[in-house]
């Protein structure tokens, strides 16, 4: 498992089942077979593994819920040690604990993964998804049913002003569409800044993090009622600046 923070999303027990593999990827000799039952594969399927703390509250996440990731990642793991978090249910991540651990997702100390798992994708914060690479489980969204909204953003040649307008106007976007849609266009910028960095595109991965920058702005501060075109609008003009 390459990337330290990984959401996977479907079916809780597909979810759960597939957690667990990775982590018997990550940690069995045997390479997590699925008929191992080694004492390093009990552990993971009993959740004891030393290496391993495995969240799952009743409700909504508390900061309490999550002080121990940061009491863990104080500590430097030596060199090839891996220590993984598995966080159930994320999309029950409240605004103030998805808040305290942007930092850490964003940059985990070296060695410490994170398993976010959900049966609910929709539910997830904007801002947790932005930063982890999505594994869904459960059918995946055509490309051909994204948004035409998404177009005038995402497409270098579509700065025509009118032709933008045009599009809002025709998409008559309510405020929870606008919020869903706001969600696609950061989880499509935030993979591009991960291609962007695995190519080495220097350029390139500075022009993203302004725009990963920028979307996070608005995302703490969605549409109010009525407001939708409005916000659209500052959000085109401050895209191609």
């Amino acid at each position: 498992m390459h990337n330290p923070v990984l959401l996977i999303t479907g079916e809780r027990d597909h979810v759960v089942a597939h957690a667990t593999t990775l982590l018997k990827e990550a940690f069995c000799n045997k390479q997590g077979a699925d008929n191992c039952f080694c004492a390093t594969c009990r552990w993971i399927s009993n959740r004891q593994h030393p290496s391993l703390v495995w969240i799952n509250p009743h409700g909504d996440y508390t900061l309490d819920d999550i002080e121990i990731i940061f009491e863990k990642v104080r500590f430097a793991l030596g060199p090839g040690e891996q220590f993984f978090f598995v966080l159930e249910q994320a999309h029950n991540l409240t605004p103030a604990t998805a808040n305290r651990l942007l930092k850490t997702l964003e940059e985990p100390p070296a060695g410490y993964r994170f398993l976010l798992l959900s049966t609910n994708a929709a539910g997830i914060l904007p801002t947790i998804k932005s930063r982890s690479v999505v594994i869904s489980l459960a059918p995946e969204e055509t490309a051909a049913s994204r948004h035409p909204l998404l177009q005038h953003f995402l497409l270098p040649n579509q700065q025509d002003p009118f032709a933008f307008e045009a599009e809002l106007k025709k998409s008559a976007l309510n405020d929870t569409q606008s919020g869903d849609l706001l969600e696609q266009l950061a989880l499509t910028v935030a993979e591009q800044y991960r291609d962007a960095i695995l190519a080495g595109q220097a350029e390139q991965i500075a022009h993203l993090l302004q725009r990963r920058e920028l979307l996070d702005r608005y995302l703490r501060k969605p549409p109010q009622s009525g407001s939708s075109d409005l916000f659209w609008k500052q959000l085109w003009l401050q895209w191609w600046l």
